[in-house]
């Protein structure tokens, strides 16, 4: 049973966020996803399961940095995308543009400090704000 690394990783990450959501549901906090995910594998490595140690800081992408860091309010960004992506008939060409760069950067961002993931979080949040219904 050979995996590459990568795909162990991403199913290590959502493990991790499974547990986290059981065990903290408010996350880790802010810039905590290694302090999770080694907790997650102390957890779980002392068991049957035996998963690798190997880029800890890296969650492989924004989805799984947000759950393990902020727990159940990850769920309020996701429910301000639903709101943003499902608002109108028609998609308007500015929306395609930060919706693609909001899906992309959640499965494999550069984390959520980075402009083009910040620029399409903060047009997602603000829309109901400003939108004209």
């Amino acid at each position: 049973n050979i995996r590459n690394i990568t795909s162990s990783i991403y199913e290590r990450s959502i493990k991790s966020n499974i547990y986290t959501l059981k065990n903290n549901p408010l996350g880790w906090g802010f810039g905590n996803n290694e302090i999770g995910t080694k907790i997650f594998l102390e957890d779980v490595n002392a068991g049957k399961f035996s998963f690798i140690e190997l880029n800890l800081q890296d969650g492989l992408g924004n989805l799984f940095k947000l759950i393990n860091e902020f727990g159940i309010f990850a769920i309020l960004i996701f429910y301000n995308f639903l709101f943003y992506l499902f608002n109108k008939k028609k998609i308007e060409p500015c929306k395609i543009f930060f919706i693609s760069i909001f899906l992309v950067q959640l499965f494999r961002g550069a984390g959520y400090l980075n402009g083009g993931f910040c620029f399409a979080i903060l047009e997602i949040l603000f829309y109901r704000k400003f939108a004209k219904s």
